[in-house]
């Protein structure tokens, strides 16, 4: 079992799925994104490499797009809120970030961030 799959309190965590993929994150009071990239996600949290390291417990947004359109509908990017929950640092490699998803929304674009 990956240490990401853990038992946390005696309560497993939510089903995660290793995917990779590009996103954009910011400390919620910041109003400039900065690009990483996602290595997996659950319904409660994701996992993704950064350049540079965020500080525990901090909040942070995580922006990413979906990749399927829904048929008369089109093409959303999902911003979840949450907090920095774990950083392991990798020489060379940059951070590992985990955060927290507590809320999500889906912004169409034709909406301004």
């Amino acid at each position: 079992m990956d240490r990401w799959e853990e038992f946390v309190g005696g309560t497993r965590r939510a089903p995660r799925f290793s995917l990779e993929f590009p996103l954009s994150y910011r400390p919620s009071e910041d109003s400039v994104w900065r690009q990483g990239r996602g290595t997996n996600i659950s319904r409660s949290g994701v996992l993704f490499r950064a350049d540079a390291p965020l500080q525990l417990q901090q909040r942070v947004e995580v922006s990413f797009p979906i990749p399927v359109e829904i048929p008369g509908r089109p093409a959303a990017t999902v911003v979840c809120r949450g907090q920095v929950v774990r950083l392991v640092e990798q020489p060379e490699q940059g951070v590992l970030i985990a955060a927290t998803i507590e809320s999500y929304r889906f912004r169409r674009p034709s909406e301004s961030s």
